[in-house]
């Protein structure tokens, strides 16, 4: 089991967010299970975007995780 916090901006020039659901559909269907957010940051850059996430939401989120027992 996976956790996943996925960020864009609307101001990037490449739009990933197709590819990322496609990627969390395969490894859903694999049997690996992800626990996903994503979160459209507007009006920032992509080099903006490597500190903007990092809210006091996203570090509690972070560190309620825990790993799961195989």
């Amino acid at each position: 089991n996976v956790s996943l916090w996925a960020f864009w901006s609307n101001w990037d020039t490449y739009d990933n967010r197709q590819e990322m659901e496609r990627a969390v559909k395969l490894l859903n269907e694999s049997g690996t299970h992800i626990d996903i957010r994503s979160t459209e940051i507007k009006g920032v850059t992509h080099s903006d975007m490597a500190f903007t996430p990092f809210t006091e939401e996203f570090f509690d989120w972070a560190i309620m995780q825990r790993r799961i027992p195989q």
